[in-house]
């Protein structure tokens, strides 16, 4: 619950949502919703780190597409959920034993850890003690 009020979950289940009723979700880059430019100083150190490495401490994301050949003005960037958003789905029982006698499943392969990492269960329907839909 608190991925959903506090974090970045919310944005998954909107989107998830959304292209359940068929529409396409697309982020808007034309103006800034913090009223001016990012401080990338401001950021975490871990963040800061990431994006200088991936070179995106510039400008806007309008610059950064455009440097690519992508004018987010004419192009608007869609997005949908990816597969790391599907962790886990092995169903297990307390004890992390699967339907499989003998055999066990933790950590993401069970969605049972890493909660609240990003990425990590979102979405995931996966509970300790029941068994996801097979496909």
């Amino acid at each position: 619950m608190r991925k959903i009020a506090d974090g970045s979950s919310i944005i998954d289940i909107l989107v998830y949502q959304e292209t359940c009723k068929g529409r396409c979700v697309y982020l808007d880059y034309r103006t800034n919703p913090v009223g001016g430019a990012l401080t990338y100083d401001a950021l975490l150190p871990e963040a800061q780190e990431y994006l200088t490495c991936a070179g995106v401490c510039f400008g806007t994301p309008i610059d950064f597409y455009r440097d690519k050949g992508v004018d987010l003005y004419t192009q608007p960037l869609e997005i949908a959920l990816c597969a790391q958003h599907n962790n886990g789905g092995i169903g297990i029982d307390c004890w992390w034993q699967t339907d499989v006698k003998g055999l066990f499943a933790v950590g993401e392969a069970a969605a049972s850890h890493g909660v609240y990492r990003p990425g990590g269960t979102a979405l995931n329907a996966g509970q300790v003690g029941s068994t996801p839909p097979r496909k």
